[in-house]
Protein backbone atom coordinates (compact mmCIF):
# COMPACT_ATOMS: atom_id res chain seq x y z
CA UNK A 1 0.00 0.00 0.00
CA UNK A 2 2.96 2.25 1.15
CA UNK A 3 4.68 1.66 -2.52
CA UNK A 4 1.85 2.16 -4.32
CA UNK A 5 0.51 5.22 -2.37
CA UNK A 6 4.53 6.64 -3.57
CA UNK A 7 4.13 5.82 -6.55
CA UNK A 8 0.80 7.61 -7.19
CA UNK A 9 2.00 10.94 -5.32
CA UNK A 10 5.02 11.02 -7.27
CA UNK A 11 3.56 10.70 -10.03
CA UNK A 12 1.48 13.58 -9.78
CA UNK A 13 4.90 15.81 -9.87
CA UNK A 14 6.56 17.05 -12.76
CA UNK A 15 10.26 15.58 -13.42
CA UNK A 16 12.11 18.73 -12.70
CA UNK A 17 10.70 18.20 -8.83
CA UNK A 18 11.72 15.07 -8.65
CA UNK A 19 14.05 14.29 -5.42
CA UNK A 20 17.44 12.00 -5.71
CA UNK A 21 15.51 9.41 -3.79
CA UNK A 22 12.56 9.59 -5.99
CA UNK A 23 14.55 8.97 -9.12
CA UNK A 24 15.58 5.98 -7.67
CA UNK A 25 12.17 5.21 -6.67
CA UNK A 26 11.48 5.85 -10.39
CA UNK A 27 13.76 2.92 -11.53
CA UNK A 28 13.09 0.57 -9.25
CA UNK A 29 9.60 0.79 -10.78
CA UNK A 30 10.64 0.24 -13.87
CA UNK A 31 13.05 -2.51 -12.48
CA UNK A 32 9.36 -4.74 -12.03
CA UNK A 33 8.59 -4.73 -15.14
CA UNK A 34 11.50 -4.22 -17.49
CA UNK A 35 10.22 -3.65 -21.29
CA UNK A 36 12.00 -2.00 -23.96
CA UNK A 37 9.26 0.96 -23.99
CA UNK A 38 9.58 1.69 -19.86
CA UNK A 39 12.89 1.33 -20.44
CA UNK A 40 13.19 3.98 -23.67
CA UNK A 41 10.75 6.25 -22.03
CA UNK A 42 12.79 6.27 -18.48
CA UNK A 43 16.08 6.66 -20.56
CA UNK A 44 14.99 9.95 -21.79
CA UNK A 45 13.81 11.51 -18.64
CA UNK A 46 16.86 10.46 -16.94
CA UNK A 47 19.02 11.87 -19.91
CA UNK A 48 16.76 15.10 -19.74
CA UNK A 49 16.94 15.90 -15.62
CA UNK A 50 20.81 14.92 -15.69
CA UNK A 51 21.21 18.03 -18.38
CA UNK A 52 19.03 20.23 -15.57
CA UNK A 53 21.18 19.16 -12.80
CA UNK A 54 24.51 17.57 -13.19
CA UNK A 55 25.20 17.09 -9.47
CA UNK A 56 23.13 14.35 -8.43
CA UNK A 57 24.96 11.14 -7.59
CA UNK A 58 21.49 9.05 -7.84
CA UNK A 59 20.43 10.29 -11.31
CA UNK A 60 24.09 9.63 -12.65
CA UNK A 61 23.49 5.99 -11.02
CA UNK A 62 20.01 5.99 -12.34
CA UNK A 63 21.06 6.59 -15.78
CA UNK A 64 24.27 4.18 -15.67
CA UNK A 65 22.48 1.37 -14.63
CA UNK A 66 19.69 2.20 -17.84
CA UNK A 67 22.94 2.22 -19.97
CA UNK A 68 23.63 -1.01 -18.96
CA UNK A 69 20.23 -2.18 -19.45
CA UNK A 70 20.36 -1.29 -22.90
CA UNK A 71 23.37 -3.55 -23.27
CA UNK A 72 22.90 -6.37 -21.27
CA UNK A 73 18.93 -6.83 -22.33
CA UNK A 74 19.89 -5.24 -26.45
CA UNK A 75 17.21 -2.62 -25.50
CA UNK A 76 16.74 -0.02 -28.78
CA UNK A 77 19.82 2.75 -28.79
CA UNK A 78 22.16 -0.25 -27.48
CA UNK A 79 25.40 0.09 -29.45
CA UNK A 80 29.19 -0.18 -29.20
CA UNK A 81 28.85 2.84 -26.75
CA UNK A 82 26.75 1.99 -24.16
CA UNK A 83 28.79 0.32 -21.94
CA UNK A 84 30.77 3.62 -22.46
CA UNK A 85 28.51 5.97 -21.41
CA UNK A 86 27.40 3.42 -18.31
CA UNK A 87 30.76 3.84 -17.25
CA UNK A 88 30.93 7.73 -17.67
CA UNK A 89 27.83 7.94 -15.71
CA UNK A 90 28.69 5.38 -13.14
CA UNK A 91 31.62 7.17 -12.70
CA UNK A 92 30.49 10.66 -12.26
CA UNK A 93 27.83 9.32 -9.61
CA UNK A 94 30.56 8.08 -7.59
CA UNK A 95 33.09 10.65 -7.67
CA UNK A 96 29.75 13.12 -6.75
CA UNK A 97 29.03 10.82 -3.69
CA UNK A 98 31.61 7.87 -2.66
CA UNK A 99 29.24 6.53 0.19
CA UNK A 100 26.71 6.05 -2.52
CA UNK A 101 25.80 2.33 -2.75
CA UNK A 102 23.45 2.66 -5.87
CA UNK A 103 26.34 4.39 -7.72
CA UNK A 104 28.63 1.85 -6.71
CA UNK A 105 26.82 -0.78 -7.38
CA UNK A 106 25.86 0.53 -11.21
CA UNK A 107 30.14 1.08 -11.06
CA UNK A 108 30.71 -2.75 -10.31
CA UNK A 109 27.85 -3.70 -13.07
CA UNK A 110 29.07 -1.55 -15.61
CA UNK A 111 32.30 -3.03 -15.11
CA UNK A 112 31.20 -6.75 -15.35
CA UNK A 113 29.79 -6.57 -18.98
CA UNK A 114 32.08 -4.59 -20.17
CA UNK A 115 33.88 -8.31 -19.20
CA UNK A 116 36.92 -5.97 -16.82
CA UNK A 117 36.71 -9.02 -13.86
CA UNK A 118 39.55 -7.61 -11.98
CA UNK A 119 37.51 -4.09 -11.67
CA UNK A 120 34.54 -5.57 -11.26
CA UNK A 121 35.38 -7.95 -8.27
CA UNK A 122 37.18 -5.00 -6.12
CA UNK A 123 33.89 -2.62 -7.30
CA UNK A 124 31.43 -4.86 -6.20
CA UNK A 125 33.42 -6.37 -2.67
CA UNK A 126 33.21 -2.06 -2.18
CA UNK A 127 29.51 -1.61 -3.15
CA UNK A 128 28.28 -4.91 -1.05
CA UNK A 129 30.55 -3.20 2.40
CA UNK A 130 28.77 -0.09 1.93
CA UNK A 131 25.54 -1.96 3.32
CA UNK A 132 25.80 -5.44 3.72
CA UNK A 133 21.87 -5.35 4.55
CA UNK A 134 20.80 -3.95 1.31
CA UNK A 135 19.31 -7.31 -0.49
CA UNK A 136 19.08 -6.26 -4.06
CA UNK A 137 22.37 -4.98 -4.14
CA UNK A 138 23.73 -8.30 -1.71
CA UNK A 139 21.15 -10.22 -5.12
CA UNK A 140 23.02 -8.52 -7.97
CA UNK A 141 26.32 -8.70 -7.23
CA UNK A 142 26.09 -12.05 -5.65
CA UNK A 143 24.60 -13.26 -8.64
CA UNK A 144 27.35 -11.89 -10.99
CA UNK A 145 29.78 -13.37 -8.47
CA UNK A 146 27.87 -16.62 -9.89
CA UNK A 147 28.83 -15.41 -13.12
CA UNK A 148 32.21 -15.44 -12.77
CA UNK A 149 32.55 -18.79 -11.82
CA UNK A 150 32.52 -18.20 -8.34
CA UNK A 151 29.51 -20.54 -7.59
CA UNK A 152 29.69 -21.22 -4.07
CA UNK A 153 30.28 -17.64 -2.75
CA UNK A 154 28.11 -15.79 -5.22
CA UNK A 155 25.05 -18.31 -4.58
CA UNK A 156 25.66 -17.82 -0.66
CA UNK A 157 25.34 -14.19 -0.87
CA UNK A 158 22.43 -13.91 -2.74
CA UNK A 159 20.74 -17.14 -0.21
CA UNK A 160 21.56 -14.06 2.29
CA UNK A 161 19.67 -11.62 0.46
CA UNK A 162 16.95 -14.32 0.15
CA UNK A 163 16.58 -15.08 3.67
CA UNK A 164 16.66 -11.45 4.58
CA UNK A 165 13.80 -10.42 2.71
CA UNK A 166 11.04 -12.65 2.64
CA UNK A 167 10.04 -10.89 -0.67
CA UNK A 168 12.69 -10.73 -2.80
CA UNK A 169 12.47 -10.97 -6.87
CA UNK A 170 12.12 -13.92 -8.28
CA UNK A 171 15.11 -12.95 -10.23
CA UNK A 172 17.17 -13.87 -7.34
CA UNK A 173 16.78 -17.99 -7.70
CA UNK A 174 19.06 -17.79 -10.75
CA UNK A 175 21.73 -17.50 -8.38
CA UNK A 176 21.61 -20.98 -7.18
CA UNK A 177 19.92 -22.27 -10.00
CA UNK A 178 23.52 -21.52 -11.90
CA UNK A 179 25.37 -23.61 -9.14
CA UNK A 180 22.70 -26.25 -10.00
CA UNK A 181 23.34 -26.25 -13.40
CA UNK A 182 27.36 -25.66 -12.84
CA UNK A 183 27.17 -29.41 -10.75
CA UNK A 184 25.09 -31.29 -13.38
CA UNK A 185 22.05 -31.00 -10.93
CA UNK A 186 19.29 -30.52 -13.62
CA UNK A 187 16.48 -31.15 -11.71
CA UNK A 188 17.08 -29.08 -9.11
CA UNK A 189 18.14 -26.04 -11.87
CA UNK A 190 14.66 -26.92 -12.82
CA UNK A 191 13.19 -26.27 -9.99
CA UNK A 192 14.83 -22.96 -9.56
CA UNK A 193 14.17 -21.55 -12.86
CA UNK A 194 10.43 -22.21 -11.91
CA UNK A 195 10.19 -19.51 -9.18
CA UNK A 196 12.24 -17.34 -11.00
CA UNK A 197 9.06 -14.82 -11.93
CA UNK A 198 9.94 -12.45 -14.77
CA UNK A 199 7.47 -12.21 -17.43
CA UNK A 200 8.81 -11.65 -20.91
CA UNK A 201 12.41 -12.89 -20.05
CA UNK A 202 14.13 -15.86 -22.54
CA UNK A 203 16.35 -17.42 -19.45
CA UNK A 204 13.60 -19.31 -17.50
CA UNK A 205 12.59 -20.90 -20.88
CA UNK A 206 16.02 -21.26 -22.10
CA UNK A 207 17.37 -23.20 -18.92
CA UNK A 208 13.88 -25.21 -19.25
CA UNK A 209 14.83 -26.52 -22.81
CA UNK A 210 18.58 -26.97 -21.84
CA UNK A 211 18.04 -28.53 -18.85
CA UNK A 212 15.24 -30.72 -20.26
CA UNK A 213 17.67 -31.64 -22.80
CA UNK A 214 20.31 -32.78 -20.69
CA UNK A 215 17.88 -35.22 -18.45
CA UNK A 216 16.23 -36.75 -21.79
CA UNK A 217 12.67 -35.37 -21.26
CA UNK A 218 11.98 -34.48 -25.06
CA UNK A 219 8.60 -33.08 -24.47
CA UNK A 220 9.22 -30.95 -21.71
CA UNK A 221 12.41 -29.49 -23.85
CA UNK A 222 10.20 -29.15 -26.78
CA UNK A 223 7.76 -26.82 -25.21
CA UNK A 224 9.86 -24.91 -23.68
CA UNK A 225 11.83 -24.41 -26.77
CA UNK A 226 8.13 -23.37 -28.37
CA UNK A 227 8.01 -20.84 -25.71
CA UNK A 228 11.47 -19.69 -26.23
CA UNK A 229 10.91 -19.32 -29.88
CA UNK A 230 7.77 -17.12 -29.28
CA UNK A 231 9.41 -14.66 -27.53
CA UNK A 232 12.18 -14.52 -30.42
CA UNK A 233 11.47 -17.27 -33.69
CA UNK A 234 15.54 -16.40 -34.49
CA UNK A 235 16.80 -16.76 -30.98
CA UNK A 236 19.14 -20.01 -32.14
CA UNK A 237 20.85 -17.65 -34.48
CA UNK A 238 22.14 -15.75 -32.01
CA UNK A 239 21.78 -17.65 -29.00
CA UNK A 240 25.55 -17.48 -28.44
CA UNK A 241 25.83 -13.84 -28.41
CA UNK A 242 22.81 -13.47 -25.96
CA UNK A 243 24.09 -16.16 -23.53
CA UNK A 244 27.68 -14.51 -23.81
CA UNK A 245 26.54 -11.07 -22.51
CA UNK A 246 25.82 -12.86 -19.07
CA UNK A 247 28.24 -16.14 -18.94
CA UNK A 248 31.45 -15.04 -20.64
CA UNK A 249 33.10 -15.91 -17.55
CA UNK A 250 31.35 -19.16 -15.63
CA UNK A 251 32.34 -21.88 -17.82
CA UNK A 252 28.12 -23.02 -19.07
CA UNK A 253 28.00 -21.55 -22.31
CA UNK A 254 28.87 -25.17 -23.76
CA UNK A 255 26.77 -26.87 -21.34
CA UNK A 256 23.79 -24.18 -22.25
CA UNK A 257 24.20 -24.72 -25.46
CA UNK A 258 24.44 -28.41 -25.27
CA UNK A 259 21.73 -28.46 -23.31
CA UNK A 260 19.25 -26.52 -25.81
CA UNK A 261 20.94 -28.42 -29.22
CA UNK A 262 19.41 -31.50 -26.92
CA UNK A 263 15.68 -29.84 -26.90
CA UNK A 264 16.04 -29.55 -30.80
CA UNK A 265 17.56 -25.85 -31.32
CA UNK A 266 19.73 -25.69 -33.83
CA UNK A 267 22.45 -23.54 -33.00
CA UNK A 268 26.05 -22.57 -34.86
CA UNK A 269 29.21 -24.36 -33.31
CA UNK A 270 31.78 -22.31 -31.58
CA UNK A 271 33.50 -20.52 -34.21
CA UNK A 272 30.75 -20.05 -36.64
CA UNK A 273 29.11 -17.05 -37.67
CA UNK A 274 26.35 -15.48 -35.16
CA UNK A 275 23.91 -12.94 -35.31
CA UNK A 276 23.96 -9.96 -33.38
CA UNK A 277 21.85 -9.64 -30.42
CA UNK A 278 18.31 -9.14 -30.40
CA UNK A 279 15.87 -7.77 -27.34
CA UNK A 280 14.03 -10.81 -26.44
CA UNK A 281 11.44 -9.20 -24.06
CA UNK A 282 8.58 -8.33 -25.12
CA UNK A 283 7.07 -4.61 -25.09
Amino acid sequence: MLVHSMRSAIGRKDDADLTPVEWQFQYFAYREQITPSAHAALKTRLERAAERDARQSDLWACLAQIYVDEYAFGFPGNDETSLDRALTAARRGVELDRANQFAMVALAQTHFFRQDLAAFRPAAERAMALNPLNTDALGILGLQIVQTADFERGTAIVRRAMELNANHAGWMHFAPLWDHFHKGEYEQALECANRVDVPGLFWPFLVMASACGHLGRRVEAQVAVRDLLALDPEFAAHARSNIGTWHFASGLMDPILDGLREAGLSIPESGSSDSPRRNVRRN
